[in-house]
């Protein structure tokens, strides 16, 4: 065989050796190109159009094909599928690519002129189901073995007639030599070095095995076994044969396949051929007709757009080794967003970039709400409450398994202490699992009325709810909404927050794994403007929940009132601590530090303005800094001994620094801190926690959110003033008391326009209590009882029992 340079560059000695037409053999060098190109990036558009094209030649060659041809056929259904395969995970595509394979082979014997009952055509259609099934097998990494304790799945029967004949002795040897070399090949590609003697071994043992016997099939699907074993060697030379490895890496780093996209080059015939095929007459035009066609299967543009990667192996600074999810869940698959848009995920430990994640739109959103609506209608909505709360206890499982991988994501990308981001997986698995004990607890009520009239109400799933979380606690806001949503029976379009997308994009593949039915949980990252807006209007959801700041509250209340959406909010906050002359002092001064400066200040409901009793105000601010001097360790998060790691990126770095000098300008005496801190690498978004006095309430320091390490403290003399004082504020979300004398602290509770307040302690919130805002701190409430009402509707049924007009 002749290869021609113009139509691939890539050669492979084995297809000079095979009897085959020059269209069928141009068709397996194209699609053991499209094999290559996942190892040669300088090739890799040229070897995408040449695997569509081979698809195209292969269903233009069955008219006719002689029996000596089939292997050919097989390897290209081999390679065809392979190079789908390697494009993801086998748990998240298998099935797809197996129905995509078995497509094809339908196709190829579609052909009226292949007589069903030939029994060759028979046995090759059952080597190709053997294939699939020993394929399952193969995709395991180059260092276990492939499982071989299922008879059925390795060894197979043939069907000829009415008789059944075991084939496991021969199917034995093709296992052993095809499970040799893709051993071999995964290790060559996973390390980039040949061992020259093994591999001479693999290809003589190879070219020395003639697959013999008296059932054609097994000749079939032995001979192409062999083909594809020694293409895959000649590709492993290859990829080891790069001159740079990193070279390698760094394209694996920017390049990935859709697997679906590729599935469509195999499965799509040439447009207006259905599932026929003709023959003209003159080889050489139907052979340009074919190129042409083939070619508009999949355009090379849109191919070319949609090679974003869709994951990457990462390793933490910790030492955690993991592959990261980079794309869009929707319908239990990771896609590319349309608009081929990024995000870039940086680290505010040293200010290094992690990595690149999928930023999806409106076009996304639009496709994750259908697919929740589909799953709503269709198998979701016949889920029992004990079924659905089964699936949410497996998914806390799944999750309590994964907390340092899922713990040591959150730290490098958000900054917290790890040792909080442990306790934020452990939030998200109480929340789960509390929940899941609701879900077959939800129940109506009867209503007695008259003799003649028989009422009653059940809860019902509102719909497909749109949840929007915060970058604050990522995993633990998640929990939040997802468990509540779940366990009425909603299906979820959840948007991470575009700064902190990569623990909930891994606890994604956690949901798959738990097994929900696709289109109950889409995840579709990213920017608010874009995803968040598109979400909150989308006019097939029914819900919007969101956490996040107050303006971007009231724009999310603006776009869900065009469709008069539920709607529950938890926006900002700017919480009050009260310090009373009687309080345990030492004690105060602890929980008045915790609420604050946890989570680097980036808490909504931080007790940044204490206001103490004069009396005893110097004391407690001399108390208060030795516990910040004392605790408030900064520096690297993943140490044990750091209490506050940075600020969550640049942004909110700046935003902090620019609040300490407006205290600073408007008078404010700062106590501590105050500046950058410099971190041993002389990276990184740290802030010196900081202690303001003499603080008036006029000051912005007082009246805003700061979110960040800075505390205003001032004094005042009665009851009424600092009630009064607390409330001066658009705000209302939560709220401290200290004092011993807890009649009053009862009376003031009542007094204090908040959602939530505390009683000799700070924001140390429980996901039993229910969670929520008053004025512009929120609408709803999360958590507790409340949070699982807040996603059901009631419906009211009356039933007439007699009454006649």
């Amino acid at each position: 065989m002749v290869i021609d340079p113009d139509i691939n560059p890539l050669s492979f000695p084995i297809l000079e050796h095979l009897d085959a037409s020059p269209s069928l053999l141009h068709a397996l060098q194209s699609v053991s190109a499209a094999h290559q190109h996942f190892f040669d990036p300088s090739q890799m558009a040229r070897c995408l159009e040449e695997r569509g094209i081979a698809i195209q030649l292969v269903q233009r060659e069955i008219a006719n094909p002689p029996k000596h041809v089939f292997p050919v056929f097989l390897t290209v259904l081999m390679l065809g599928l392979s190079t789908a395969w390697i494009e993801g995970p086998v748990t998240q595509f298998g099935l797809q690519h197996l129905y995509g394979a078995r497509a094809l082979v339908d196709i190829m014997l579609a052909d009226s002129s292949l007589p069903k009952e030939n029994p060759s055509v028979f046995g090759f259609t059952i080597g190709a189901y053997l294939y699939w099934d020993m394929a399952c097998a193969f995709l395991v990494p180059s260092s276990e073995q492939a499982p071989i304790d299922n008879v059925d799945l390795f060894l197979g029967v043939l069907q000829t007639g009415s008789e059944y004949h075991p084939i496991g002795g021969y199917c034995t040897e093709v296992y052993y030599h095809l499970s040799s070399v893709g051993r071999y090949c995964r290790r060559v590609c996973d390390t980039g070095i040949r061992n020259v003697e093994e591999e001479n071994h693999l290809e003589n043992m190879l070219l020395g095995w003639k697959p013999e016997g008296d059932n054609e099939a097994l000749v079939t699907i032995g001979e192409a076994f062999k083909i594809h074993g020694l293409i895959n060697l000649a590709i492993s030379k290859r990829h080891a044969l790069l001159t740079d490895p990193s070279d390698m890496d760094d394209f694996l780093s920017r390049q990935h396949i859709d697997p679906a996209l590729l599935m469509a080059s195999i499965l799509t015939p040439p447009h207006g051929c259905g599932t026929e095929f003709h023959t003209e007459e003159d080889p050489s035009v139907r052979e340009e007709n074919i190129r042409k066609q083939a070619v508009q299967v999949v355009p090379l543009t849109s191919i070319i757009k949609m090679t974003t990667k869709l994951f990457q192996e990462i390793t933490t600074a910790n030492g955690v080794t993991y592959t990261q999810p980079l794309g869009l869940v929707i319908n239990n698959e990771w896609v590319a967003a349309k608009s081929g848009e990024e995000i870039t995920v940086i680290s505010p430990i040293d200010e290094s970039q992690i990595t690149r994640a999928h930023a999806g739109g409106a076009s996304d959103i639009d496709v994750a709400v259908k697919a929740a609506r589909a799953a709503l209608k269709g198998p979701w909505g016949g889920v029992s409450g004990t079924d659905r709360g089964k699936l949410m206890l497996r998914l806390a499982d799944l999750a309590e398994q994964h907390t340092k991988t899922l713990a040591s994501i959150d730290t490098w990308n958000n900054g917290k202490r790890v040792s909080s981001a442990c306790g934020d997986v452990g939030e998200l698995t109480d929340v789960l699992r509390y929940y899941a004990g609701f879900a077959d607890k939800l129940h109506g009520q009867v209503i007695d009325t008259t003799d003649k009239k028989f009422a009653y109400t059940s809860r019902e799933p509102l719909g497909v709810c749109g949840q929007i979380i915060p970058w604050n606690y990522p995993l633990g806001m998640a929990g939040w909404k997802i468990a509540p949503a779940l366990a009425a029976g909603n299906t979820v379009v959840l948007k991470p927050a575009e700064q902190t997308p990569l623990s909930i994009l891994l606890f994604a593949t956690l949901i798959q794994e738990a097994g929900f039915p696709p289109g109950v949980i889409n995840v579709v990252n990213g920017h608010g403007r874009a995803a968040g807006a598109a979400l909150a209007a989308h006019e097939d959801v029914a819900k919007i929940a969101f956490t996040g700041s107050t303006q971007t509250g009231r724009e999310m209340m603006k776009l869900a009132s065009a469709t008069l959406k539920n709607i529950t909010l938890e926006t900002g906050g700017k919480s009050p601590a009260i310090i009373f002359d009687d309080a345990e002092l030492e004690q105060a001064a602890k929980w008045c530090h915790y609420g604050v400066m946890a989570n680097q200040g980036q808490i909504c409901t931080a007790t940044s303005r204490i206001l103490v009793h004069e009396s005893i105000h110097d004391k407690f601010v001399d108390l208060f800094i030795q516990e910040v001097q004392k605790t408030s360790k900064v520096g690297d998060p993943f140490s044990a001994e750091t209490f506050q790691g940075p600020q969550v990126n640049k942004a909110q770095f700046d935003r902090v620094l620019s609040y300490i000098a407006s205290g600073k300008e408007e008078g404010a005496e700062c106590k501590l801190g105050g500046q950058p801190y410099s971190s041993a690498t002389g990276k990184g978004y740290f802030v010196e926690p900081t202690v303001f006095t003499g603080v008036k309430d006029h000051m912005k320091i007082y009246r805003e959110e700061i979110f960040g390490p800075c505390v205003a403290i001032s004094s005042f003399s009665t009851e009424v003033e600092a009630i009064n004082r607390a409330n001066d504020s658009f705000y209302g979300l939560g709220a401290a008391l200290f004092t011993r004398d807890i009649t009053r602290a009862h009376a003031l509770a009542k007094k204090i326009e908040s959602g939530t307040v505390w009683i000799n302690s700070s924001n140390d919130s429980d996901y039993r209590i229910p969670f929520g805002g008053v004025k512009q701190s929120g609408i709803g409430r999360e958590l507790g009882e409340a949070g699982i009402a807040a996603y059901t509707n009631i419906k009211a049924v009356h039933v007439n029992m007699g009454n006649r007009l």
